[in-house]
């Protein structure tokens, strides 16, 4: 029996995946890894928080924090970045995005009721021109920026979960109505509150290297205050190539897999009944013959299932699993044959 794939990277075992679906009216549409916390984990080290200390500044990169723009102890600190975004590329086709995971690795509450975590939906068309100092002088940039807003949605303070480098704890924003997307776009997440109530927040990011790995680093910005303008982050801090820990969760909106192109060699149907209380069922299929697993994950990323399928056939199969004994909340089935993964989430009720 081969070594179980998700046994030879344990890390991902704590975290959720996630993956990109094509339906049939998607079928030309190539996935890409801007979404996938999977690839996100995978990338070299490990995410977490990043804490702001260059110079006179100080608080988080992604979140609250103080901007020293000129490097030049002597002159005063920015009132920091009045929001940030992770942009996302779309590769042709479209798909609707359903909900919002973040990792927050830290937050401070000095209002009475500490700030909501807002977060909106933007396509990136829009520009943002801007000249900084560098060691080789000064250097004007012109990059792409958020600008149509689609949709926005809020987290109450309590609902906040932190993260630490041994625990991700997932926070969760429902989004009002599935949006759907069709080209470039980012999540911004909005600062201004957290200044004006003297709350703190700061977000996790990927090991150095993951946003031009993975995003892209030209879609890792932050908002500069004064003027307001977006600025892609290596421009401001070249050694900074990170992405921050916010996932888009999607959905191809088809019921089954007939109609589904193999991704990965593999497609996984959707979950009945979803919501479950007792017995669901799941239909997968595979291309050729080949090892597979099913995993499934609780909301902090903890295997609750796993089935090993050695020898796979091609066709379609079908999968029953109990969730009596799960309790109530999220849950994510993975189908994995060592190389590619996909993802279903459910819904457990009593």
């Amino acid at each position: 029996m081969k070594k179980s794939y998700f046994a030879c990277y344990p890390a991902l075992l704590l975290l959720l995946a996630f993956s990109l679906f094509s339906g049939p009216a998607r079928a030309q549409w190539v996935p890409t890894d801007t979404v996938m916390w999977n690839d996100f984990a995978a990338l070299p080290g490990t995410a977490f928080l990043i804490s702001y200390n260059f110079t006179n500044g100080y608080g988080y990169f992604f979140g609250t924090n103080y901007l020293d723009l000129d490097q030049d102890p002597t002159t005063p600190e920015q009132p920091g970045t009045p929001a940030f975004a992770q942009g996302y590329r779309v590769d042709g086709g479209s798909y609707h995005i359903v909900e919002l995971l973040f990792l927050v690795g830290y937050k401070e509450k000095n209002s009475l009721h500490g700030t909501p975590l807002i977060a909106s939906i933007q396509l990136l068309d829009d520009s943002s021109r801007y000249t900084i100092n560098t060691a080789q002088g000064p250097q004007t940039y012109s990059v792409g920026a958020p600008g149509t807003h689609l949709t926005s949605v809020g987290v109450p303070w309590d609902s906040i979960k932190v993260s630490s480098m041994t625990q991700y704890s997932f926070t969760s924003a429902v989004l009002p109505a599935p949006v759907e997307v069709s080209s470039n776009y980012a999540v911004v997440v909005d600062l201004f509150d957290f200044y004006n109530n003297g709350d703190m927040i700061g977000f996790m990011g990927s090991s150095n290297g993951g946003s031009t790995l993975l995003f892209g680093e030209e879609f890792t910005l932050w908002q500069y205050p004064d003027p307001l303008l977006w600025i892609q982050v290596t421009h401001l801090y070249t050694g900074l190539r990170r992405a921050v820990a916010i996932f888009p969760v999607i959905d191809d909106g088809t019921a089954g897999i007939e109609g589904d192109v193999y991704q990965g060699g593999m497609k996984l149907g959707y979950i009945y009944p979803n919501p479950a209380s007792n017995t669901a069922s799941v239909v997968y299929a595979s291309q050729t013959r080949q090892d597979l697993e099913l995993v499934i994950l609780d909301q902090k990323g903890a295997i609750v299932k796993h089935k090993e399928m050695p020898g796979t056939p091609p066709g379609e199969h079908a999968f029953d699993f109990n969730v009596s004994r799960y309790g109530s909340g999220s849950y994510y089935l993975i189908i994995s044959n060592g190389k590619e993964r996909i993802t279903r989430k459910m819904q457990v009720m009593p």
